[in-house]
C-alpha cells in the first residue's frame, strides 16, 4: 500500500479573500450555486448574490457539499475534460483551505459529502481504476479508506452514515461512518434523487419506472433509517405524465417535500409541480410553477422550513425559486442570468448552526 503522502498532496493557500469575512453574514444564511468555473452564495430572503460570497475557482465545478457547522464549502473541480478531479475546501468568505489530489487516477476525485461532526468529509475517487471511499479528516488527512461502487450517494452530515446504490446489483446500501455495512435492500433498481432525513435517519427516494419507450413515470420511497424494508408512497402525478422526481427532506417534522419535473404527454407542456408529505404520509399542501422545464435539485432552509428550487424556466434559464413552508406563496423567483445550461449547475443551502 502507498503512504498516505503519495495519495495526496495538501496545499494551504489564501486564493481569494472577498469582502466582509465570517463575522459580517446575511440573515438566513446562504444558498450556494455552482455553475462553470465559480460558485456564488446567494441570499435565502430575496434570491439576490451576494457580492461579498463569490467564490472564483478557474475550474469546473462538481459536487459541492456545505458544512453549515464548521462553515466549510467542499467542491471538486477539474481544469479541463481531460485532468482529473481534484478536491478543494474552502471557507465562505473564499479562503482556500486546503485541496486533496490523487496521483495515478483517470478521474480523481468524483464525490465529496461534509461531516459535520468532524469537520471533514467523505470523498470518492479513482485509484488506478479502483474506485475509493475515503474519510478525510479536517486537515484532509485520510482516516481510512475503502473501495466500493454505486451510482448515487448521500451522506447523513450528522452523523456521518453513507446511503448508496448500485444499479447492477438493484441494490442499496447503508454504511455507517467507519464504513461498516449496516444493511442492505435489494429491488430497488433507478433512482433519479435521493436525499437524508439528517434527525430521524431516514433516506427518501425517487425511482424511476419505464412505462414505455418514449418516458418515464416513478414512486416516491421512504427507506428506514436500519434500511430493514420500506414505505411505498406512490406517485402523486400519475402514470399519464413523464415525471422526474427530487426529493428535499424536511428533518423539522419527519416529512419531505416532491419536487417533480412534469411533461404532459398530450402536448409536451412542462411544469413543475410541488408537494409537502407529513411524516405518515399524507399530502399536506401542494402547488404548480408554470412556465418551467426543469428541476435541478431542491432544499429546505433551516432557518424558517422555506423550499428552495434550482431549475429552468421554459426558456431555459437558470431560476431559483422560493416557497414558504406551507407552499402558499412563491415568495421569488430569481432569474440568475446563467444562459449555458449544459454546465451542470448543482446547488447547496446553507445556515449557522
Amino acid at each position: 500500500m502507498r503512504g498516505i503522502s503519495s495519495i495526496f498532496s495538501m496545499v494551504i493557500l489564501c486564493i481569494f479573500i472577498i469582502g466582509c469575512g465570517e463575522n459580517n453574514i446575511p440573515t438566513g444564511g446562504f444558498i450556494w450555486v455552482s455553475f462553470g468555473p465559480d460558485i456564488n452564495g446567494y441570499s435565502p430572503l430575496t434570491g439576490e448574490m451576494l457580492e461579498n460570497h463569490k467564490i472564483h475557482v478557474g475550474w469546473n465545478v462538481h459536487d459541492p457539499s456545505v458544512d453549515s457547522k464548521n462553515g466549510f464549502i467542499w467542491l471538486t473541480a477539474e481544469e479541463n475534460e481531460s485532468s482529473p478531479s481534484v478536491l478543494i475546501k474552502y471557507s465562505r468568505d473564499g479562503k482556500e483551505l486546503g485541496r486533496f489530489e490523487v496521483e495515478n487516477t483517470f478521474s480523481g476525485v468524483t464525490w465529496v459529502g461534509a461531516y459535520k461532526n468532524d469537520g471533514g468529509c467523505f470523498i470518492k475517487y479513482d485509484d488506478n481504476g479502483k474506485n475509493i471511499c475515503a474519510h478525510l479528516a479536517e486537515n484532509l488527512c485520510v482516516v481510512k479508506r475503502k473501495g466500493w461502487a454505486y451510482d448515487r450517494c448521500v451522506i447523513n452530515k450528522k452523523d456521518g452514515s453513507l446511503w448508496f446504490n448500485n444499479v447492477h446489483e438493484k441494490t442499496i446500501y447503508k454504511w455507517d461512518r467507519n464504513m461498516n455495512e449496516v444493511g442492505r435492500l435489494e429491488g430497488i433498481v433507478l433512482i433519479n434523487d435521493l436525499d437524508v432525513d439528517e434527525n430521524n435517519g431516514n433516506l427518501w427516494v425517487w425511482e424511476m419506472i419505464k412505462k414505455e419507450d418514449t418516458y418515464f413515470t416513478g414512486r416516491l420511497l421512504k427507506i428506514k433509517s436500519d434500511i430493514s424494508g420500506y414505505e411505498d408512497w406512490g406517485n402523486p402525478v400519475g402514470d399519464v405524465h413523464e415525471v422526474f422526481g427530487y426529493c428535499a427532506s424536511n428533518d423539522e417534522d419527519g416529512g419531505v417535500f416532491l419536487v417533480c419535473s412534469v411533461e404532459e404527454k398530450s402536448n409536451g407542456y412542462e411544469q413543475i409541480w410541488i408537494y409537502k408529505y407529513d411524516a405518515m404520509g399524507n399530502i399536506v399542501a401542494k402547488n404548480i410553477i408554470e412556465d418551467t422545464r426543469d428541476v435541478i435539485d431542491a432544499d429546505v432552509l433551516g432557518y424558517d422550513g422555506g423550499l428552495i428550487i434550482l431549475g429552468h424556466d421554459d426558456m431555459w434559464n437558470l431560476y431559483l425559486w422560493k416557497l414558504d413552508r406551507d407552499l402558499n406563496n412563491i415568495e421569488f423567483a430569481r432569474d440568475l442570468k446563467c444562459y449555458e445550461w449544459n454546465l451542470y449547475p448543482q446547488m447547496e443551502v446553507d445556515w449557522y448552526e
